[in-house]
């Protein structure tokens, strides 16, 4: 007994020095947190976190998932902490408060950086949860690859609530389909920036992807198109007859299941999408019998650009409400949110004005229009949801449907969009194409992927504010925004990735950070740490737009002083005056005359990246030679 009690020990000894010598140390110099936290004091002195730290639970469970997720993860960082009962020096405490602390509310956290150890504390496993990835966010940017014994952290204390409760990111698997790895991968990338809510868009015109028990065909026939990946998504010529679909996929029942509560654990509520009453052409594929024009017609899983989308499902139809009741029904089984998305967007409705099913329909409920069949297909599927305790999410254009005002509205247009939608009590997610859609390439779109041809930087979406221009009485329906991304032109998940990153970091803190706790160059400061840190982890983050941001100030007598700046922390910027052949490095504001002619290029790590901007001084537009 002796004997095994003394091997053991000495096994142990010997895993641990094995451990402190593949290790190295570092010092943390500053920290560089995104989303940017409330409040954010830094005192003298470090605490050292190292291979004897230990963890320490106060009024929560060792088993408890935030615990398990902590433990995990440290591991995973190469540090192995054991539990002890009671807090202690060099320890990791992990507190659960006892009594309410109302400053913090429900996702709010206290995070303190003390001599002798590390204190997270919280109202809620969901604000501890945060805290812990604000500690992660305070490590060695390379910690997932490089193995430190010992990490050097600042003293300091942390106070922070999120500005909005609803953080979002909507992810297109219609277009193209990711794996559920991917979907995981998506989740954890949400998670370390705070977003707490996923809007899954799992149908559409180009493939169904969630698996239904009552209509198989769905995922038989409706996940599956012709391949045309080959070719530009604009390029993309409509299915010919007998040609193979096979491009797609679908996630089976057991898969969503896993990938909800792999969400949940991470304090993500995942919301569904599927557009109706149009954008059906791949439910159709499967039941053509739903279409107004009747089993007899061909429908197929589209390929490419389809627009105006008349693949509707007929309103006079009671088989087409018993279908969609089924599928809510297999909706709310799978998915816990409060809110079904069924999109309701712009809807092209010449298929119900020349159907006789659709006539009868107006005509037994004596509406005069299809508007006002739209309005009544739309409450039909409210009040199924009702009777479940769900509520209908859709976009801005359920504001012409005269919605209940339990209904949340997505709002994709303009500010007075925004306005109208909070002022008639919907609760209201602001996300307005021009700041919020993620598919617009992130710099020139000469030197960027294929995608749609506007552009928006990463400057552009740091600008966004939900309530930027509501009114004191409508401000509390607006409930937060979301980051869109539509995937016509993605279709991979590092694609993905790399349209995302780093704008959603951006987005991030417009929606936690207060705006007077915001500043562009400290988050483009901070950022440099978090690009090193998504890389290390295996994801693919653009550098941002590399065009140069030239500002002029009218200074008199024809004077116009010259500023410029780069989106990309550490480019290099060099000018190029009329009739010089060499570029200066550009090192602070100078002065010129109206109308001088100058070019600019940046460098990163010494090497000139596209090609120079041209600039008027004193006009706005600039444009890049070619």
């Amino acid at each position: 007994m002796e004997r095994r009690s003394y091997h053991t020990l000495l096994v142990s000894l010997l895993v641990s020095l094995l451990i402190c010598a593949c290790g190295s140390k570092v010092e943390v110099q500053e920290y560089s947190i995104v989303p940017e936290p409330a409040l954010k004091m830094m005192k003298p002195g470090t605490f050292t976190l190292d291979t004897r730290t230990k963890l320490c639970c106060v009024n929560i469970g060792q088993n408890s998932e935030t615990v398990r997720t902590i433990s995990k993860t440290l591991r995973k960082i190469h540090f192995h902490p054991s539990f002890v009962g009671t807090p202690t020096d060099n320890c990791i405490n992990v507190v659960l408060n006892d009594t309410l602390n109302p400053s913090l509310g429900e996702e709010g956290y206290l995070l303190e950086v003390r001599s002798n150890g590390i204190f997270l504390t919280a109202n809620t496993e969901t604000g501890l949860f945060y805290a812990f990835q604000t500690l992660l966010q305070m490590v060695p940017a390379d910690i997932a690859k490089a193995r430190y014994s010992k990490v050097v952290l600042p003293l300091c204390t942390i106070e922070d609530t999120p500005r909005f409760a609803w953080r979002g990111c909507m992810l297109d698997c219609s277009r193209h389909f990711f794996s559920t790895k991917d979907i995981k991968r998506h989740i954890d990338l949400m998670a370390n920036y705070k977003l707490n809510r996923f809007v899954w868009h799992l149908a559409d015109d180009h493939g169904w992807r969630i698996e239904s028990e009552s209509y198989p065909a769905l995922c038989d026939v409706g996940a599956w198109r012709v391949d045309r990946s080959h070719v530009d998504w604009e390029d993309a010529q409509p299915a010919r007859q007998g040609e193979l679909a096979n491009y797609g996929g679908y996630y089976s029942r057991e898969e969503i299941r896993d990938i909800v509560e792999y969400a949940r654990q991470r304090h993500i509520d995942i919301i569904p999408s599927i557009p109706l009453p149009d954008h059906c052409s791949a439910l159709l594929a499967a039941y053509p019998q739903l279409a107004c024009t009747g089993a007899d017609s061909a429908w197929h899983v589209q390929v490419g650009p389809y627009w105006p989308s008349q693949a509707l499902v007929c309103a006079g139809s009671d088989s087409v409400l018993t279908l969609l009741y089924t599928l809510l029904d297999e909706l709310i089984e799978l998915f816990p949110s409060q809110y079904i998305h069924l999109g309701f967007g712009d809807v092209d409705k010449e298929p119900w004005q020349n159907c006789s099913r659709c006539a009868h329909r107006m005509q037994q409920l004596r509406l005069d229009n299809t508007d006002q069949l739209e309005t009544w297909f739309m409450l039909q599927l409210c009040n199924h949801l009702a009777e479940h305790g769900r509520h209908l999410m859709g976009w801005d254009e359920l504001l012409s449907l005269n919605a209940p005002t339990d209904a949340a509205v997505v709002v994709r247009g303009d500010k007075s969009t925004a306005l109208r939608a909070s002022l008639l009590q919907h609760p209201t997610i602001v996300a307005p194409t021009e700041l919020c859609n993620l598919d617009f390439p992130q710099g020139n779109p000469t030197y960027q992927p294929h995608a749609l041809p506007k552009q928006l930087t990463l400057r552009d979406v740091y600008q966004f504010d939900p309530t930027a221009h509501s009114l004191r009485m409508s401000a509390s329906y607006i409930k937060g925004g979301m980051a869109l991304l539509w995937t016509e032109y993605i279709r991979t998940a590092e694609e993905a990735q790399y349209m995302l990153l780093p704008r959603l970091c951006a987005m991030a803190e417009c929606l936690w950070s207060d705006p007077s706790r915001r500043n562009w160059h400290s988050f483009r400061h901070r950022l440099v740490y978090h690009k090193q840190q998504l890389s290390s982890r295996g994801f693919r983050c653009a550098e941002g737009s590399l065009a140069p941001i030239v500002q002029s100030t009218h200074v008199g007598a024809n004077q116009f002083q010259v500023t410029i700046e780069s989106e990309v922390e550490g480019a290099q910027l060099y000018v190029y005056r009329e009739g010089m052949d060499d570029g200066a490095l550009y090192t602070e504001p100078f002065t010129v005359p109206h109308g001088t002619h100058i070019r600019v290029q940046a460098y990163l790590d010494g090497k000139a990246q596209e090609e120079p901007y041209e600039y008027i001084i004193g006009e706005a537009s600039a444009h890049a030679s070619h």
